[in-house]
């Protein structure tokens, strides 16, 4: 019996240890073509990490962004890690359709706000 207690206490451990964090952002970049007019170029990138306890900062456009991660403040985005998206669009410099989980992550409403 002895056996068998330790595999369960094991598993009971790294099941309830410490929470793994899974954040991600996706950037969405649109390059405007001067000629033919009305033409763009559109790709989406995103990627996935674990940024511990630190803010997640990106630099888009000359411009400086800093959102909450799940480990900064703790446990934000309640189990689901804080997941990001936003439009850059190449040509003219604007960030447009912010996408955010929230729950302690930064709101999407506030996302641009927090790009200097």
């Amino acid at each position: 019996m002895k056996t068998r207690l330790q595999p369960a206490l094991v598993l009971a451990a790294l099941a309830f240890g410490a929470p793994a964090f899974a954040d991600s952002l996706s950037i969405t970049s649109v390059t405007e073509l001067q000629s033919p007019g009305g033409t763009s170029i559109t790709s989406t990138s995103a990627t996935g990490f674990n940024p511990g306890r630190d803010k997640i900062v990106l630099r888009v456009v000359g411009k400086t962004c800093t959102f909450n991660s799940s480990g900064n403040p703790w446990g934000a985005g309640a189990g689901a890690g804080c997941n990001y998206s936003l439009t850059v669009n190449q040509s003219s410099g604007e960030l447009s359709n912010p996408g955010s989980n929230a729950n302690g992550c930064t709101p999407a409403d506030q996302m641009i706000a927090a790009c200097r």
